[in-house]
């Protein structure tokens, strides 16, 4: 990753006497995620609690985040970093006149890494071509609750994990004002998982993402070695 990452760094550097264009763009996307292995966790912490418990949420679909910084190479092709954000959960719960038993599960994760943007049309807007990869830390929190109507307890499980999302998909972008309006379609793949939580369970981002977000290119001149204006 650190290789990748000076890499692009290299590129700009060895460019800088080139008309250069910054993009900065950000989107929201509305994302599934696998968790096959949490599902599994979910259903066994109710069948060996002696409290009859019932999944009332299993890790939805949820909104993600992510802020992605580019450099344009030519016509065609842009390289940056981005950076994520996204978050899921589930819980188990039972309830009657004596109080109340739940079981939180919340996972969230930071992504940063390099990524690539190729285009393969470019009227009456852009479609590109996207392909990211990165690094991310992930964190599992398991919280049990009991209460009664005397009192209340809670006992919290925390469990960090990292993965290597890769990302492949396409996007539309329109030109609008100053800026530009950006539609995307993503698959995440995401299962190189260490360490596993203490279960063995996979903290599994893998999914697709549907996002739409707004972006706005600059253009910086370039250096003229001479000093003159």
């Amino acid at each position: 990753m650190r290789i990748l990452l000076f890499s692009i760094a290299l590129i700009v550097i060895s460019r800088a006497g080139y008309t250069q264009v910054i993009n900065i763009e950000s989107n929201i996307y509305y994302a599934s995620y696998s968790m096959k292995d949490l599902h599994d966790v979910q259903s066994l912490l109710m069948w060996y609690n002696p409290v009859p418990l019932k999944a009332v949420a299993t890790f939805p679909a949820y909104f993600a985040y992510d802020l992605l910084t580019s450099y344009k190479l030519d016509d065609v092709s842009q390289i940056g970093i981005w950076g994520s954000y996204r978050s899921t959960g589930a819980r188990n719960s039972y309830a009657d006149y004596s109080g109340s038993y739940t079981t939180d599960f919340l996972v969230e994760s930071v992504v940063i890494g390099p990524g690539y943007q190729g285009s393969i049309r470019t009227r009456p807007g852009i479609i590109r071509i996207n392909l990211r990869v990165g690094y991310s830390w992930n964190s599992l929190d398991i919280v049990q609750t009991i209460k009664t109507q005397d009192s209340s307890e809670f006992e919290k499980k925390s469990t960090p994990s990292a993965s290597l999302p890769i990302l492949i998909g396409i996007s539309y972008r329109k030109e609008i004002w100053k800026g530009y309006i950006n539609a995307s379609l993503l698959y995440e793949y995401a299962k190189l998982d260490y360490p596993v939580t203490q279960s063995g369970a996979l903290v599994d981002w893998s999914g697709l993402k549907i996002g739409l977000g707004v972006g706005f290119d600059f253009t910086k001149k370039p250096v003229d070695p001479s000093g003159s204006h």
